[in-house]
């Protein structure tokens, strides 16, 4: 085989799986999508009058990303738009369903993010979310997850996990208890102890802004977010 057959066999080889596999992430993302605007609604109704106080809500942000907000913390999922490879050391490249089948080990990805939903709210540009968990869909649908806690061992079972509305409603509900089950601390007293005046303009506007607003929930969030 010559440099350019070896080429064409590539192209048409990747090209083709890229392709499933971007569409197999599409659907997977289109069907978490519609899982979180329906568990926004069971959880309203379920909730009755202490909705108001606890705040639910889903929002779509265009066709890559949306978000679940819930009390003080906003879920938001943003999907991908490459396919990507599994590294050579990472250890499902040692499993016989990927030694059998290498092209199996691309994917498309979503990425979960956890962040207080005062920080949207206000436009805290300086606060920090978390990376809590990576979703990898490939070219059969079969699908894996990466993260923290339950996120990183809940889901590995890539050869026999379909990335269908049953299994996405697992993940949502994962990702909720997860933000649920911590707690914000604030920061050790010795790493705010001085500020600029920069700083303090600009905490004494965050608390202006608060007050205008008139927010009527009480926040939890993820440890070790640590606030001023």
């Amino acid at each position: 085989m010559n440099e350019q057959e070896r080429i064409l066999e590539l192209l048409r080889e990747r090209s083709g799986t890229k392709q499933a596999v971007w569409r197999n992430a599409q659907r997977a993302f289109g069907e978490l999508r519609s899982v979180a605007a329906e568990e926004a609604e069971d959880l309203k109704e379920a909730l009755g009058k202490e909705a108001q106080e606890v705040s639910v809500n889903f929002t779509e942000k265009g066709d890559l990303e949306f978000r679940l907000q819930f009390s003080g913390d906003v879920l938001i999922f943003l999907l991908q738009t490459n396919a990507y490879a599994l590294e050579d050391q990472h250890e499902l490249m040692k499993s016989d369903y990927l030694k059998s089948q290498p092209l199996n080990g691309y994917f498309g990805l979503i990425h979960i993010y956890n962040f207080l939903s005062d920080s949207i709210k206000y436009g805290r540009l300086n606060d920090y979310g978390q990376l809590i968990g990576r979703l990898y869909i490939n070219k059969e649908n079969r699908f894996f997850t990466e993260g923290q806690r339950q996120l990183g061992f809940l889901f590995r079972d890539l050869a026999d996990q379909t990335a269908d509305k049953e299994a996405m409603r697992k993940i949502i509900r994962t990702c909720i208890l997860h933000a649920l089950d911590l707690d914000l601390t604030p920061p050790p007293l010795k790493s705010i102890e001085d500020i600029n005046v920069h700083q303090l303009e600009h905490i004494s506007q965050e608390l202006r802004v608060r007050k205008t607003s008139g927010l009527g929930f009480k926040t939890s969030a993820v440890k070790g977010r640590n606030r001023l």
